[in-house]
C-alpha cells in the first residue's frame, strides 16, 4: 500500500518549498512555486494507479500504464524515476522562459517525485527499486491510511514541514 495522497501531497510541497528557501534566498514566491511543484510532483509515481487520485484524473494514461507496467513498477524504479526526471527536464528546457526558472522547476519536481518513493518505502509494501527483478526495500513503519497515518505521521509531517521551511526562510 502506499500513503495517503495528502501525505504524499505534504511530503513533497515540504521538499519544494525547502529547495525554494535553500538554493533561492527565502524568496517567498519561489517557495511558494516550488511548494506546488514539489506537492504535485510527489503524486506522479501514482499516476499508473487508476484507483489513485492522478489516476482518476488522468484515466486513459493511467489505465495503459497500470495495464503495460502495473502499479508500483517502472515509476518506482531508480532507473524509470530518472527516466521520467530526464524527460522533465529536457520539457523544462523548451518552456522555462530562463535557466533559474528550469532549475527550480526539474529541482522541485525531483524533491517531489523522490520524496513519494522514500515515503512508500517506509510502508509493509516497500518500493521496488530494482524492478523487474524483484523484491521491494521496506522499513515498514507506518500502514497506510492507518490511524498513525491519518492522526498522528500527516501533522506531524505537516508541522515538521513548516518548522524546516520557516527557520530556512528566516
Amino acid at each position: 500500500m502506499t500513503f495517503l495522497w495528502r501525505t504524499h501531497f505534504v511530503a513533497g510541497a515540504g521538499l519544494g518549498a525547502a529547495y525554494g528557501a535553500v538554493f533561492h534566498q527565502g524568496d517567498p514566491g519561489i517557495m511558494a512555486a516550488s511548494a506546488g511543484i514539489g506537492g504535485i510532483a510527489a503524486l506522479l509515481p501514482d499516476v499508473d494507479s487508476p484507483h489513485s487520485n492522478l489516476g482518476r484524473a488522468a484515466r486513459p494514461v493511467s489505465d495503459v500504464l497500470n495495464f503495460a507496467l502495473g502499479h508500483r513498477g517502472f515509476l518506482y524504479f531508480l532507473l524509470g524515476a530518472t527516466v521520467v526526471l530526464a524527460l522533465a527536464a529536457f520539457a523544462a528546457l523548451f518552456w522555462a522562459p530562463s535557466g533559474a526558472v528550469w532549475s527550480l522547476l526539474v529541482s522541485a519536481l525531483a524533491a517531489g517525485y523522490l520524496s513519494h518513493l522514500l515515503l512508500d518505502a517506509l510502508t509493509p509494501g516497500g518500493v521496488p527499486l530494482l524492478w523487474p527483478r524483484g523484491g521491494s526495500t521496506s522499513l515498514p513503519l507506518v500502514r497506510t491510511g492507518s490511524f498513525f497515518e491519518r492522526v498522528v505521521f500527516l501533522p506531524a509531517l505537516a508541522v515538521a514541514v513548516a518548522l524546516v521551511v520557516w527557520g530556512v526562510a528566516k
